[in-house]
């Protein structure tokens, strides 16, 4: 996991992921960083995600493992060849991992604001306890 994430944070890899989403037409609820969150919510989903009942979290999850395939799927189509191209599949794999990445991007953006809203009732609820605690 610290691997994977010390790689993600270098600054090459940020350029790449940003080169990437510059080609891909760059889904508005998309930037570089959230796109290498997909593979580190891929790879460590426990890690990333710490609550598995929560249904966001899930959805995000199988998200993250879709747009990770559709990315893996365009290298392999994109490495085969100008055949590839001249018959339409890279035209399709890149709609298919931009629909992908408008799906996952949506999904990060309603995982963080309720994974916000969780962490701002949680530190609500230590302040009450705090006052309650120090008024006693």
């Amino acid at each position: 996991f610290e691997e994977l994430h010390g790689k993600m944070m270098h600054p090459a890899t940020i350029q790449a992921a940003s080169v990437f989403l510059e080609g891909l037409g760059q889904p508005s609820q998309l930037n570089d960083r959230t796109l290498l969150s997909a593979f580190l919510i891929a790879t460590h989903p426990a890690e990333v995600l710490d609550d598995e009942q929560d249904k966001i979290a899930n959805a995000l999850a199988r998200a993250s493992l879709a747009l990770v395939a559709s990315i893996q799927d365009f290298s392999d189509i994109a490495a085969s060849g100008t055949a590839a191209v001249e018959d339409g599949k890279v035209r399709d794999c890149i709609s298919l991992v931009h629909s992908k990445a408008i799906a996952y991007g949506e999904l990060f953006r309603l995982w963080k604001d309720a994974d916000l809203d969780k962490l701002i009732g949680n530190i609500s609820k230590s302040a009450e306890q705090s006052w309650m605690a120090y008024l006693s």
